[in-house]
Order: C-alpha cells, then structure tokens, then sequence
C-alpha cells in the first residue's frame, strides 16, 4: 500500500511538472523591451537600452496601416503580443492592394498617402500621422516594428512595387518624402526601417539607387540613431545587393536551401553585424508547405542565425477584412511555444555549431530543412541545443565542457509546449538520444557543475 501510494505520488508530481512546463511555454508575460534597439558589443544580436537582449520574434502584416480602423490595429496587436510575437513587420504606403485591381490603396479612413498619386514631395499629413498612432501603440506593447518605407517590388510584380515611381520622382521629392517620415516618427523608438523589396535597385541602373538613397537621407536626418535592413530578392540576404555603410542589420530571404543559406549569411556577418531570417515560406500560401516545415525553418532561423526570425501567414500578411480568423493557427500557436522555449535560457550566448564539436551525428542535408539537424551551443559548450525535424538519433558530445560534471537533458515538443525528461548524463562522453518518436523535437543538454 506504501509503495502504491508513493507512485501515484511521484505520478501526480511528473504531471504537475509537465502542466507547470506547458503553462511556461504558452503563457508568458515577457518584459517590455527600452526602444531604441542597438546592436550588441559582439555584433551577433539586438539589446534594448538596457542591454537585455531581444530575440527577433516576428510576424508579417504587410498591410496593416492601410486595411484596419484604429480599433482594429489595438486588437491585432494585443493579439501578436498574447501569442508571444515582439515584432511585426509591415510598409508605410502599399502599391497595390492585393486581391483588389489597380490603384495605390487608401487607408481604412480614405486617406491617400499622397496628394498627387505617385508623387513623394506631396506626402498627406493625415496619412502620416495615422501611421505615427499606429507606431505608438505598437511601442506601448513592446512591439518592433519592422517597415519598408517604399517598397521596390519584384521584376515579375512590378505593380506590387513603388520602382517605378522611384525612378520617375525627382532627388528632392524622394528626400522630402523621407524627411516626412523622420519628422512623422522621430519619437517613435521602437522603428526599424526596411529597404528594397523583393528586388534590387540595380535594374534600372543608379537613379533608383539614388533616390531610395535620398529617402534613407531624409529619414536620418530626424532619426540618426535608427537601424536599416534590406530585403533582398528571393534566396539571396540584404548583403548580396545592399552592401551599403547604411546597412545595419542583415536579413536572409529563401523559400528553399534555409539551413545552408542561413550558415552562409552567419559566417558572413559573424563579427560584423547581426543576420535574422526574414522570410520563408509562409503558413497557408501553398498545400506543399507543412506546418513541418514552418516550424523547422523557424528553428533554423535563431539556431543558425543567432538574431531571430519573422515567420508568416497567408493570407494574414495581407490584413484581409477576415483577418481575425488567421490569428490562431497551428503554426502561430507553434511560434508562442518557440518563444517561450529560447527565451527561457540566455539564448543569445548560442553560436552555431558548425564545426561538429558539440553534437557529433550526422546533421544530414543542409539544402534540405526538412533533413537538416540545426544545432547551436554556448561557447563553453555548457549548454547544447539541438532541433530535428524528424526521427533520428543525436549523439552529443558532453566532453567538450571541461568543468561540467553532468548534464540535464530535456526533450521539448514544439508542437505542443511540453518538456520531457531526457535524464542526467555524465560529463566527459558523447550520448546517444533517440527522438520519441517520428516527429520534430528539440534536445536540450544543460550543464550541471
């Protein structure tokens, strides 16, 4: 009778501990960030003023100042912060709104950004200002906003883009309309701002070149402290076509070849500037992406880039009039359980591991993320972290760091939130973990001294 007793004890224990785990993945109510971000001493990741670290966490609303009322624009990121997202990433001014024929869009109280369409030196000062009111709720939240102040668009979109009006404005319209925006946003902290499109400037030669440069002119001339990042073209970083003294931030842009791609953009920039993965595949765009998928990239953006990542949903990003019924997704719901996970440990002292020292497996195929083993660990090795997105066995190599006596070893669902114990292991020896089943897992080793 003791012994029963006793082990349905130790039973209700393991289920408390579980429910506590789950409750930490999902519910957590995380400090607000001090705007203006800056970059950190070793150039890996952002920190806030007061130099706490901050974990790009995004999700893509490209159409949000136009498409929503103000009642609207509170609800929608009440709810990004609720499921565990710190940044959004939207535009000042869209070209075309999709799913609607021609026209630059109107926002939601028909205000036009400019008062002669096309125009950059005749900016509407009510456009502009909704745009500062959204940008100040966004920071009374915690929220970075991540904007693209004139998207380029791509060669076979170009009526997604503002290229050609870019080209045909003149050098002082283009930096009126960016002083306007750094005049608009100047107390607004919580601001970083995105160049190109889908595309780079050099297909129509150096007026467009200019002309954007001149923006980025006007917008510092009233906010010279703010960060700037560039979205590529498709499979290629901000550092393939924005190599500029502007360029602050690199951000890698692939829907194939994540793993490799993200290992190529890190050792690029590994002391120079920090790289996040800016987009991939977006949840709901096509029935050949899984949520597999979504998640695995994901992991692969902090793990592989070590400064976070933006995941998105179709058609979410494009703010449609039901939007509200895109906010609870497997997906969104799979990114609220990453959050909690890396922000439960210091996650910016993980480092790629790329030279095989802490989990000595086989990684399989970096052009495939659907094979790939990413793994990351302190530089001590104290801590290991390892995300599979299928069935395998990882061997890790627990001789690495010297003064550790064991380690905690955890399996984490994330697909669900919840830790299982993957037991206490001596140091000095490399172990082999079996995945529980034929799902993604995440494997966290933890140094015990």
């Amino acid at each position: 009778m003791i012994k029963q007793i006793k082990t349905i004890t130790i039973g209700i224990i393991c289920i408390l501990s579980s429910l506590g785990n789950l409750v930490d993945a999902q519910a957590v109510a995380y400090a607000k960030p001090l705007f203006p971000l800056r970059i950190s001493a070793n150039r890996s990741f952002l920190e806030d003023q007061n130099g706490k670290p901050f974990l790009v966490h995004g999700s893509t609303a490209w159409e949000l100042c136009m498409n929503l009322t103000r009642e609207d624009v509170v609800d929608f990121f009440d709810n990004r912060v609720a499921m565990g997202f710190n940044t959004i990433v939207t535009q000042v001014v869209a070209h075309e709104d999709y799913g609607k024929v021609g026209g630059i869009p109107a926002n939601r109280y028909g205000v036009q950004p400019f008062i002669e369409p096309g125009n950059f030196g005749t900016p509407d000062s009510a456009y502009f200002a909704h745009m500062v009111w959204m940008v100040e709720q966004a920071e009374r939240r915690g929220l970075l906003l991540i904007i693209a102040y004139a998207w380029l668009g791509a060669s076979w979109e170009p009526q997604a883009g503002w290229f050609k009006e870019i080209h045909n404005n003149s050098p002082a319209s283009c930096r009126k309309y960016g002083q306007t925006l750094g005049r608009f946003l100047q107390n607004c902290k919580n601001v970083i701002w995105v160049s190109g499109g889908d595309s780079y400037p050099e297909r129509d030669g150096s007026l467009v070149w200019n002309n954007m440069e001149e923006m980025i002119a006007g917008i510092k001339e009233y906010m010279s402290s703010s960060l700037f990042t560039a979205h590529p073209r498709p499979n290629y970083s901000s550092l393939d076509g924005y190599d500029k003294i502007w360029l602050d931030v690199n951000s890698t842009y692939t829907y194939s070849r994540q793993p490799s791609r993200l290992i190529l953009d890190y050792n690029r920039t590994r002391g120079m500037m920090p790289t996040f993965l800016f987009e991939s595949d977006y949840e709901g765009a096509n029935p050949n992406v899984s949520i597999l998928k979504i998640r695995a990239q994901a992991y692969c953006g902090v793990l592989l880039s070590g400064c976070g990542q933006i995941s998105g949903n179709d058609p979410l990003w494009k703010v449609p009039a039901d939007w509200r019924k895109y906010l609870d997704t497997e997906g969104t719901n799979a990114m609220k359980y990453m959050r909690g996970f890396f922000e439960s440990f210091n996650w910016w002292n993980l480092v790629p591991d790329l030279t095989d020292e802490a989990v000595t497996s086989d990684k399989g195929d970096s052009n495939m993320v659907l094979d790939y083993l990413a793994v990351a660990a302190f530089p001590d090795y104290s801590v290991i972290i390892a995300y599979t997105p299928k069935e395998r066995e990882i061997e890790m190599n627990f001789s690495k760091c010297k003064k550790a006596k064991s380690f905690s070893c955890q399996w984490f669902n994330p697909r669900t939130g919840q830790y299982s114990e993957a037991g206490d292991h001596p140091a000095g020896q490399k172990v082999v973990f079996k995945t529980p089943d034929n799902l993604d897992w995440v494997l966290k080793a933890v140094a015990k001294f």
